[in-house]
């Protein structure tokens, strides 16, 4: 039999929400251990966009949401998080603002847009109506429409350089990788999770944190924790144009362009219930295609460079599960962000590691606890 490994925390899942949890928590001085059934961000981590939309300033908390809180914390994390991320590591995440203009194709999206805009604006966020000179100044290639919303404040990550720096700044402050291997047991003992099971490594931590997305729900189980979390695919195609061609990122629905600084756009994405297949199709990359044409005509013209799918994790209600794991003591899970898991993985890092390191969170986790929908059950 293996010999224990004894560390402070140890996280379950190391996409973006659990490398950057290991982060925060190992800056805090804590020893931690990842374990991750295949490579560190290497799920819906890596495939998504990396959109990051503005969230209410601190002065506009008591107005808004839990969620609109998270973003907002995590969205002033991620300023921070970018230049101590490049000094320690020397990776460029690829963090800009380049804002975004949100479009309407009809009265019925331009009603849903404009009521979108009046909550903007509550919260102190600056969402400017365009016109249609506008529009077309902004940005030449989209098309007409129905209505347009510039929000200047909307930024964006390289997803793969992001998730580069969290490992490497992990590795630097001393996190330790169980990689390639699932956790397939736990020992629990008077309500305390002694050790997580993982190949031939056994993992004995003073608390354990669950941050495997989709899977999130196979672990808990194994706990007796029933956690409802389905995986939807989202398609993605990377095409291959001039930089400069377009500048912001353009919103329509759940589609979206995402231009990068070298020219490259990323077309998202689908939204698909198709278990726990991660494969790209034809038709949905096709119906990119066409929207792509819909939307952008001249950028139709563009060849594709990849494809790819990711699959996120949801949430019977949109929310994330955020806080203490059933009735057991030393047991969290941070996982359901669905498409938001670069954006609040900031701020789900620094509540996550408050909560953890008894320290009263800045945000609430009243609304993301499992308590809401989760049952325990007989295992």
């Amino acid at each position: 039999m293996p010999k224990p490994e004894h560390y402070e925390v140890a996280i379950i899942g190391g996409g973006v929400i659990g490398l950057s949890l290991a982060w925060e928590l190992s800056r805090r001085g804590r020893s931690v251990c990842v374990i991750e059934r295949d490579q560190p961000g290497r799920a819906a981590s890596w495939a998504g966009a990396g959109m990051i939309p503005p969230g209410p300033a601190r002065e506009f908390w008591p107005a808004a949401e839990p969620y609109e809180q998270l973003a907002g914390l995590s969205g002033e994390l991620h300023r921070k998080w970018h230049e101590l991320l490049f000094d320690e590591t020397g990776i460029d995440n690829g963090y800009r603002e380049s804002g975004s203009i949100y479009l309407a194709e009809d009265e019925n999206t331009t009603a849903a847009l404009c009521e979108r805009q009046g909550r903007w604006q509550q919260l102190g966020i600056e969402a400017n109506s365009l016109s249609e000179s506008q529009l077309a100044n902004y940005e030449p290639v989209l098309a007409k429409a129905a209505s347009s919303i510039e929000v200047p404040g909307e930024s964006q990550i390289r997803n793969p350089r992001h998730l580069q720096a969290l490992v490497h700044a992990c590795k630097q402050d001393g996190v330790r990788f169980v990689l390639g291997t699932e956790a397939s047991g736990f020992h629990e003992d008077d309500k305390r999770l002694m050790e997580v099971k993982a190949g031939d490594h056994r993992i004995v931590a003073e608390q354990f944190c669950v941050t495997a997305g989709c899977w999130s729900g196979k672990l808990t189980g194994k706990l007796g924790i029933k956690l409802p979390i389905q995986p939807l695919r989202g398609q993605i195609a990377l095409l291959k144009g001039a930089p400069g061609i377009l500048k912001r990122i353009v919103n329509v629905g759940s589609r979206y362009l995402v231009p990068r600084e070298d020219g490259r756009i990323l077309v998202g994405s689908t939204v698909e219930e198709v278990g726990f297949n991660a494969r790209t199709t034809n038709e949905g990359i096709a119906g990119l295609l066409e929207f792509v044409a819909r939307i952008a005509p001249p950028l139709a013209e563009l060849s594709i460079e990849k494809t790819w799918a990711g699959l996120r994790p949801a949430t019977p209600d949109g929310l994330p599960y955020l806080g203490p794991c059933g009735d057991l003591e030393n047991a969290w899970v941070a996982t359901g962000h669905f498409r938001a898991g670069l954006q609040l993985s900031t701020g789900t890092a620094r509540v996550m590691a408050d909560a953890m390191c008894e320290k009263q969170p800045e945000i609430s986790l009243a609304a993301f606890s499992l308590d809401r929908q989760s049952l325990r059950c007989e295992v």
